[in-house]
């Protein structure tokens, strides 16, 4: 499911708000694909175990490279819906965050990988960012990767499983938790973005943001 902090009622006058703190793009894998993919056949979604982790990092599922059991020979890319990503101001960032638990054989690595739309329907082709994983963890870890010189385009984000050019095997990489930080979205200028956010003045989101006497800081009445 898509996942947030849990959210707080607000009443202000006559105005009644439902106000949830949310991320720009966020999901934990509880509800199953959703919109995932994967090529190759190899990622699945449900509860892990022997031999990777003994539970997903919160809930019940995450998404892995074969569930309780050791990956095959092969690459393989785990591929997110398409996710529309704000433009950003100056001194702002977008950045992926996503929790992993890896055990990868000599010579494989894990990747994070991006492809942005050209054209309707038209996705220009997977770049990496960064130099990927190689290590083994064991634990979950947080892990992120900047998106920033993507701000305003439509997205698709890929876990990738490379595969080296020998044949060992191991227990793989674990996903849990993806999502995407970016800037402060205050259209009404009281200081609560539309999503969470480092760079607002205030870490709840905003109830209204079409009005500035509707936010988390003002009086319940």
């Amino acid at each position: 499911m898509l996942f947030a902090t849990p959210g707080l009622n607000f009443s202000i006058g006559l105005a009644s708000e439902n106000c949830h703190n949310s991320q720009i793009f966020a999901y934990d894998f509880e509800s199953g694909w959703e919109g995932w993919s994967a090529d190759n056949g190899v990622w699945e979604v449900g509860r892990p175990g022997d031999p990777g982790p003994a539970a997903a990092l919160s809930g019940s599922a995450c998404a892995a490279t074969v569930l309780k059991d050791f990956y095959p020979n092969t690459s393989s890319r785990l591929i997110s819906p398409s996710i529309a990503l704000p433009p950003l101001g100056e001194g702002e960032e977008l950045q992926l965050r996503f929790w992993q638990w890896a055990k990868f054989a000599r010579n494989d690595r894990g990747q994070v990988q991006l492809s942005f739309e050209e054209s309707p329907g038209v996705w220009s082709p997977w770049e990496t960012l960064g130099g990927g994983f190689t290590a083994s963890s064991g634990v979950w870890s947080l892990a992120m990767a900047d998106l920033s010189r993507f701000a305003g385009e439509k997205v698709r984000v890929a876990f990738n499983l490379q595969q080296g050019a020998l044949t060992f095997i191991d227990a793989g990489w674990y996903i849990d938790e993806v999502y995407i930080e970016g800037p402060c979205i205050d259209n009404d200028g009281d200081g609560y973005g539309r999503f969470i956010s480092d760079f607002c003045p205030y870490p709840q989101t905003d109830c209204n943001d079409a009005d500035p006497q509707v936010n988390p800081g003002q009086t319940e009445v």
